[in-house]
């Protein structure tokens, strides 16, 4: 009865230092004391950098929903629906370089 009372008061005390953050066994070396002493690396503002890849997901995603207004953005889609209308469509692959590829290639094929 003695021995099981042991295991569960260290084990116990084992949970206990986990959830209060505190070293869960004794270490020679101090390495987990020393990080448990440092402040997190999101709490120190100078190194933290922003997840800008997911803030911008989520706010197209709620835009998207009807949860987030973005002026700029239903500007540019006016502009772009704008030009739709128009006619006047950027298509891509069909720029000056593609102009020179193909009279290259009309050069070449009178030449053969």
């Amino acid at each position: 009865m003695s021995r099981s009372l042991q295991q569960y008061n260290l084990r116990m005390s084992r949970l206990r230092k986990i959830i209060f953050g505190e070293v869960v066994r004794p270490n020679q070396d101090l390495r987990i004391s020393r990080l448990f002493a440092r402040r997190p690396w999101e709490m120190e503002l100078e190194k933290f950098y922003p997840p800008f890849k997911k803030l911008d997901n989520l706010l197209l995603k709620m835009r998207a929903m009807g949860f987030y207004y973005d002026e700029h953005y239903d500007t540019r889609d006016w502009f772009f629906s704008e030009r739709e209308k128009a006619g006047k469509l950027r298509v891509r692959g069909q720029g000056k370089r593609q102009l020179h590829r193909e009279k290259d290639a009309a050069e070449n094929a009178k030449k053969t």
